[in-house]
């Protein structure tokens, strides 16, 4: 296992600098290594939708932020990465739970960033939602 270029502290502060939104959730890096990232996100019922499920804006923000960790993972303190494409397939209903999303570097180059990630309901074992998605890094110097 390779460090991270960041903390899960840096990782977060830089969040709450950039998206204040963030401070309002109950998010947790459970795992920053280089290359992997795990978020969770604690249940809150202001996130679900009619039918007792978490809505999918919810689970989408979740992977994004953890791609964006990851990205971070491997550029090291990069506030300007952004996302360029973003595909999510939702599986399954997510029951009213934490979430915990794992996301993965597959390719990494100079100026983009590919990973995946998973999200699921924490206690379960099979994914609601599975997510590539890739990031743009502004060039350095």
């Amino acid at each position: 296992m390779t460090a991270s270029a960041i903390t899960a502290e840096e990782f977060l502060a830089v969040l709450h600098a950039s998206m204040p939104e963030v401070r309002e959730l109950d998010l947790r890096i459970d795992r920053i290594v280089r290359g992997e990232v795990t978020v969770r996100l604690a249940h809150d019922d202001k996130r679900l939708r009619p039918g007792g499920t978490i809505s999918g804006p919810t689970v989408f923000m979740l992977a994004d932020l953890a791609l964006y960790g990851v990205t971070m993972s491997i550029v090291g303190l990069e506030p300007l990465a952004v996302t360029t494409d973003v595909t999510i397939h939702f599986l399954r209903k997510p029951a009213p739970a934490a979430l915990v999303c794992t996301a993965k570097v597959l390719k990494a180059g100079k100026r983009l960033v590919i990973g995946s990630a998973e999200v699921m309901t924490e206690g379960m074992s099979d994914p609601v939602a599975h997510v590539v998605g890739t990031y743009s890094v502004p060039p350095r110097g």
